[in-house]
């Protein structure tokens, strides 16, 4: 009885000797997580509402920016490998001073990719808001293309709206497809042009519609060796979906007949 007394009471002065040492311990590493703390891990959620029409002040823009900048700096393990520090903070201060007084998710978009896209890394890159630009309701290019990852050059994806499956589109209101796409480019990262030009080809409509958009377009193309021109209008995601079934509904009869016709002369 005496002994198990005795180590009851060792065992109690042990732990009130120990328990100062390990609350100083925890206490010295809460202190060292807050003081080595950024005012980007931990936002005050206010500051991250955007007003009802979905626009941010550029104060907000501004905090989205360099956060986005920290965390790159803090995680990418060879940030400056292509593009200069001092050239890439100078294009920070300048977006800072472009920025407008409110801006959209898009907007933001537009200042935050091409400049990613100047570290050549296609580890580090933003997606387009497709939700913001690409609405159901949205009138947008009528057409889905393709983009070639070796000439960049823009085919027609399928038969829609009379421009068919293959054609190249070589100009649209007026502007050559070649110069849409170098400047489409500006906004996707990648080491190589043809891994680029790759990406393009999944973000082409978004980025479109952010750079491009129009209520009709004036739309030049190459088919058979014959350069064709007409004009579409602007078209919802339903509405291009609609035209797709149809025509599909169309090329399967056809193929049906034809299918028909040779079994009746063989």
């Amino acid at each position: 009885m005496y002994m198990k007394t005795a180590l009851k009471n060792n065992l109690e002065k042990t732990l009130l000797v120990l328990l100062p040492i390990v609350m100083c311990m925890y206490a010295r590493q809460t202190y060292a997580q807050m003081v080595n703390m950024t005012p980007y891990d931990s936002p005050v959620p206010d500051s991250l509402r955007l007003a009802p029409d979905g626009r941010m002040t550029k104060e907000q823009a501004i905090y989205d920016l360099n956060a986005l900048v920290y965390t790159v700096s803090e995680v990418h393990p060879n940030m400056y490998a292509v593009c200069n520090q001092g050239e890439f903070m100078s294009r920070v201060n300048a977006i800072e001073q472009e920025m407008p007084d409110t801006l959209t998710r898009a907007t933001l978009y537009k200042y935050v990719a091409p400049l990613l896209a100047l570290l050549g890394d296609g580890h580090t890159h933003v997606f387009p808001p497709y939700n913001d630009i690409l609405t159901k309701a949205v009138l947008r290019f009528p057409l889905q293309v393709d983009v070639d990852n070796q000439s960049g050059k823009i085919t027609a994806r399928y038969s829609l709206f009379g421009i068919p499956k293959g054609a190249e589109i070589t100009e649209i209101n007026g502007i050559s497809t070649a110069d849409i796409v170098a400047n489409l480019l500006q906004y996707v990262s990648g080491e190589r042009r043809f891994f680029r030009l790759m990406k393009l080809k999944d973000y082409f409509s978004a980025l479109f519609q952010l750079c491009y958009y129009a209520d009709k377009y004036t739309i030049k193309y190459v088919w058979k060796n014959n350069i064709k021109e007409t004009i579409l209008k602007g078209a919802t995601f339903d509405e291009i979906r609609a035209e797709k079934k149809k025509v599909e509904k169309a090329t399967g009869k056809l193929l049906e007949t034809k299918k028909q016709e040779q079994k009746h002369f063989e």
